[in-house]
């Protein structure tokens, strides 16, 4: 996938019984614990982010994916305020459904 809201996947490696998956390192971390750390993020700043996750989803969808665990620690925010969804592990493709 290659969106910019969407964490990049790098690759993978098999280590032993270790499987390693290498993804986009996403510096500011997640909204989360922006709120946690801050406290509420402010009304102009919260419809930029939602802009942002609505692309990302937009684009998931338009490929048939959707990501399943939509939450505030799986949505990520560089330094540039650039939103990331991460955390695909219970996302699913769907055939002919959307």
């Amino acid at each position: 996938m290659a969106h910019e809201n969407i964490v990049r996947y790098l690759g993978c490696s098999v280590e032993g019984s270790t499987f390693n998956i290498f993804l986009e390192y996403v510096p500011g971390g997640s909204i989360a614990s922006l709120i946690q750390r801050f406290g509420t993020i402010n009304e102009h700043i919260m419809r930029l982010y939602t802009k942002q996750i609505l692309s990302g989803l937009e684009y998931l969808h338009s490929r048939q994916i959707i990501h399943r665990d939509i939450k505030g620690a799986n949505i990520l925010v560089d330094n540039k305020g650039i939103i990331k969804l991460s955390d695909f592990g219970a996302a699913k493709e769907l055939e002919g459904l959307l």
